[in-house]
């Protein structure tokens, strides 16, 4: 990196301070709040906390003292960074701030390092796919530590880490490729995992080209809505379903009837898009009723069914007299 004081490297460098400001005031307000709090009582402290048998309150303390090692070492590597135009320290900086929870100064460091280090196509793809996979990885990390021992929230977390994942990788594929419908692909699997909306809004706004070019685009977004809203409200309310002591287990075949459902209508509702055809329309529409969570893609099925009244009549004559 040519020395030069990078305007884009000395913001994250402020916001990084204010972060170390952050920690500071913090760990002044845990002493002041603190009961005859002293430096002997507190390493002792540090000493016996592995001996603790409460798992959370282990990785709570770990990670406190993390967030505060990283705060004040990626600080430190910035400001260096800045000041000597080294790219090294700028990535060390930015890999800091992921570990210390400083989420806005690291996209600004990495977006420095790797625009300097090689001209990157599609740049807006590749720091969305960079960006959301550090949540992911931080977003792992917490639900191992608070999700570990209740059984309703661990399966809200591999749902939610699972779709972001799969958007990661197919986000991935669009910054190499530049294929929009895998950009799209990665903007509803974002979506899906209700933690990554920005993402997904990002993801599609790339695909804005393919979206314009989209034929029956009613019955395209009725396929959109059942995967944005219909799919994560069965899986919502499957997740937050637990059965009391001694209850059948039949509790769960309003879901697998949901799911059925909205299977149904979301294949009708596919053929329709690449058929144009009317009956497959309503069947689609009928089927996402019977779904319930899909009622806005119902409409939407039946809405489009007024398209067919638009197309010409295959016995229509042209300007000469000759049947077309």
């Amino acid at each position: 990196m040519e020395k030069k004081q990078n305007k884009l490297i000395l913001a994250s460098a402020v916001i990084g301070a204010l972060f170390v400001v952050g920690v500071i005031i913090f760990w002044v307000f845990i002493v002041r709040t603190t009961e005859d709090f002293s430096l002997a009582e507190f390493i002792t402290g540090v000493k016996n906390i592995f001996n603790s048998r409460d798992k959370a309150e282990v990785l709570f303390f770990i990670g406190i003292f993390l967030v505060t090692v990283s705060a004040f070492l990626s600080f430190i590597f910035n400001l260096i960074g800045w000041i000597k135009g080294n790219s090294r320290y700028i990535l060390i900086a930015g890999i800091l701030y992921v570990l210390g929870l400083n989420l806005l100064s690291a996209p600004l460091c990495f977006v420095e390092y790797f625009d300097e280090k090689r001209e990157i196509k599609n740049k807006l793809l590749f720091f969305t796919g960079i960006y959301t996979f550090i949540f992911t990885a931080l977003l792992t990390a917490l639900f191992v530590a608070t999700a570990i021992d209740d059984k309703t929230a661990l399966k809200f977390s591999i749902y939610t880490i699972s779709a972001i994942s799969a958007g990661v990788i197919l986000n991935f594929i669009a910054w190499k490729t530049d294929n929009s419908i895998a950009k799209t692909a990665a903007g509803i699997a974002y979506i899906l995992s209700i933690l990554a909306i920005i993402s997904g809004v990002i993801c599609i706004i790339c695909a804005r080209h393919f979206l314009k070019a989209i034929k029956n685009k009613l019955l395209f977004y009725a396929l959109v809505f059942v995967c944005v809203l219909g799919i994560p409200c069965i899986i919502l309310m499957q997740t937050t379903v637990v059965p009391r002591e001694g209850e059948s287990p039949l509790i769960y075949s309003h879901t697998v009837y949901f799911l059925i459902t909205t299977g149904i209508g979301f294949i009708l509702n596919l053929f329709a898009w690449k058929t144009n055809n009317k009956k497959v329309k309503i069947l689609a529409g009928i089927a996402y009723i019977l779904g319930l969570f899909t009622v806005i893609s119902a409409i939407l099925c039946f809405v489009s069914c007024k398209d067919n009244r638009k197309m010409p009549d295959a016995g229509k004559k042209s300007a000469g007299g000759v049947d077309v």
